[in-house]
């Protein structure tokens, strides 16, 4: 039996364009009945022909939620131009021919889960390697059974081929779970106000937030960077408080009018109502995600922050403090995109499986610092919502 490969994938597509666009079969179409054969005289003792075609191309299919773009594998006959003699048009010839197809099945199953460990420069290659050796088997096929004539021998290799289809999977998937390695990049916008006492001092405000995270499995940890603008809502002045030239603590000039009877301060920190404050916060946290999968991620996290407070007015280089904070939430991811992508850039690297995503990021958490006491404020919890994009966040899995 002659058997007719391409390997080349551009190859492959030009000629199942020309000659088998509308006279293909597919091994999961149903099995092969002599309908899918011509008639025609055998040439060089070959008493039947079953032309086919294998090779790659870009596929995409949904599973779970997640839609996966990577390059599979293809394998068909052509009823045109495959043929048997009308005399041995006969149940063992036609079983032969099935034996022949679901060989080629396997090996296309097998490319296909191939093909997701390989750099795209490799793919050529493997498809060659796959070819070659399943020309050889075919051959082994018919020269073993002698085109379907001994019945004992195709019996042997139907059972061999039952089992090999039993055992490989019809389509080998790649599950986002598998994939250990996570990052990611957000922006967003927010909104932080004080509770409790805390609130009759200092009112709220925006942020923006810029965040990266890195993860294994499950594990999170979150390095970001969130800026924006704060107020006073009452007079905060702490007399115990002025300059200190050890530690560079700056402090604000109040005049004797603002003063209390009795009390002689040259300097002293103190705010006033609708003083205007920018801070600037630089944190680190760690967190462990309850829910993770396809739809979306819920991680409590916990970390530690350096925040910097500055005036924002004239005075603004007076009184510059910088303060730590314990900060405590939790951050939710909806999955806007869910593509597992094998096409792109990442298929020419040490990794594969990138889970490109585009993400709704919405954290809630708050933070405990010590500003608050500096200025003579008691102290309480400051509260942050924020909304933003996740852009650049996938997952991978080394190869």
């Amino acid at each position: 039996m002659k058997k007719i490969f391409l390997l080349s994938v551009l190859c492959v597509v030009c000629c199942s364009t020309v000659a088998a666009q509308d006279f293909r079969h597919t091994w999961k179409m149903a099995p092969l009945s002599w309908n899918d054969f011509t008639t025609k005289s055998q040439v060089n003792g070959k008493i039947s022909y079953l032309e086919y075609y294998m090779g790659t191309e870009p596929t995409s299919s949904k599973v779970n939620g997640v839609i996966y773009q990577r390059p599979g594998a293809y394998a068909f006959m052509s009823p045109q131009f495959s043929w048997v003699d009308p005399n041995y048009r006969t149940p063992e010839v036609l079983a032969y021919n099935q034996c022949a197809f679901d060989l080629i099945e396997v090996y296309r199953r097998t490319l296909n889960s191939d093909l997701l460990n390989i750099n795209f420069y490799e793919h050529e290659m493997l498809l060659d390697h796959t070819m070659r050796r399943l020309s050889d088997d075919l051959g082994r096929l018919e020269s073993e059974t002698n085109q379907g004539n001994d019945t004992a021998a195709l019996h042997v290799w139907q059972r061999h081929m039952q089992h090999l289809l039993d055992s490989i999977p019809l389509e080998t998937g790649f599950s986002h779970q598998d994939a250990p390695f996570r990052w990611g990049a957000y922006l967003g916008l927010g909104y932080m106000n004080t509770v409790g006492k805390l609130h009759n001092h200092f009112g709220g405000g925006v942020n923006l937030y810029w965040d990266l995270i890195f993860g294994v499995k499950r594990h999170f940890f979150d390095f970001g960077m969130n800026i924006g603008t704060s107020n006073s809502t009452g007079y905060t002045f702490n007399p115990e408080r002025g300059y200190d030239p050890a530690t560079g603590l700056q402090y604000r000039i109040s005049t004797p009018g603002q003063l209390q009877p009795g009390q002689v301060f040259d300097t002293a920190y103190a705010l006033w109502p609708k003083d205007d404050l920018i801070f600037l916060s630089l944190y680190a946290a760690y967190g462990y995600s309850v829910i993770d999968n396809a739809t979306m991620r819920l991680t409590p996290f916990v970390g530690y922050s350096l925040q910097d407070y500055a005036l924002d007015d004239d005075d603004s280089e007076n009184m510059d403090f910088l303060t730590g904070a314990l900060i405590f939430g939790l951050d939710y991811n909806w999955h806007i995109t869910n593509t597992v992508d094998f096409l792109g850039v990442y298929d020419a690297t040490s990794y594969n499986a990138d889970h490109s995503m585009l993400d709704l990021n919405v954290r809630l958490y708050a933070a405990y610092d010590h500003f608050h006491d500096i200025v003579g404020a008691p102290r309480g919890l400051a509260l942050n919502f924020q909304v933003g994009i996740g852009f650049l966040s996938g997952r991978a899995r080394c190869k």
